[in-house]
């Protein structure tokens, strides 16, 4: 997010990142970017390294339900403080991480422009292809198809299950819920960090759907200790298939 945020500074937008407190150091850290604290009382300094052991140490669907409510736990008091934060911070638009659920139904609410960031993979509720928290190969067929949306219809359920305040807060604002999420996703831009080349290849996604990633910026990357009188001249191939859910990052 840092990366995006540092690209529309240097096209002289005004840029303020509205998040936890143990991004704060980070995102003070990158020139020209303000930061705009949320959930203090319920995410104090430290609770995002708890949350993510706790990840590391679950699999599977134990390991995608667990992520879900610990998003959700944001998700109510965001709902009920993110208006009076925008107003206050001077935000006249948003860009949201898909991976924060429900979150786009503030500036729905408020009519405010918004647009969508995948950080993370992106998530296919349309059925075309297997969502990103599976493992299954891409196919063409009736029966993946079929298989796909079963499997976008149980994590809907496990979404709305862990919402209810969302679910309640659409509701008061006339706002309404499709099983596929796509009704409320941005109609400005959704935007995926992952390449063209590594997705898996469709032609369904809508026009506001763009592959534009990765995104760097050399500046704000810590600067790592590497053994380059090591390098041989000899072909050097580094793959890294590290995560949060296995502490191999």
């Amino acid at each position: 997010m840092t990366a995006l945020a540092r690209e529309l500074c240097r096209r002289s937008h005004e840029i303020a990142l509205v998040s936890v407190l143990d991004t704060e150091a980070l995102v003070r850290g990158v020139e020209g970017l303000d930061f705009v604290p949320c959930c203090e009382k319920e995410f104090p300094r430290g609770a995002m390294q708890d949350i993510s052991g706790q990840m590391s140490v679950r699999r599977g669907k134990e390991a995608t339900e667990f992520t879900v409510k610990a998003i959700a736990f944001m998700t109510e008091p965001l709902l009920n403080s993110l208006p009076d934060i925008l107003s206050k911070a001077g935000i006249e638009a948003l860009v949201l991480d898909t991976y924060h659920f429900y979150m786009e139904l503030v500036p729905m609410k408020l009519q405010m422009p918004f647009v969508h960031l995948s950080n993370a993979m992106h998530f296919d509720y349309s059925g075309h292809t297997p969502l990103c928290i599976y493992d299954w190969p891409h196919q063409s067929t009736q029966e993946a198809f079929e298989r796909n949306r079963r499997a976008v219809s149980a994590f809907m359920d496990v979404l709305r299950q862990n919402n209810p305040a969302a679910i309640a807060y659409a509701k008061d604002a006339g706002i309404e819920l499709n099983r596929d999420a796509y009704n409320t996703t941005s109609k400005l831009a959704w935007i995926t960090q992952t390449p063209k080349e590594f997705d898996f290849r469709s032609t369904h996604w809508p026009a506001e759907f763009h592959h534009t990633g990765p995104f760097v910026d050399e500046s704000t990357r810590a600067e790592i200790d590497f053994p380059w009188n090591e390098l041989t001249g000899e072909p050097l191939i580094y793959a890294s298939m590290g995560t949060l859910q296995n502490r191999s990052c």
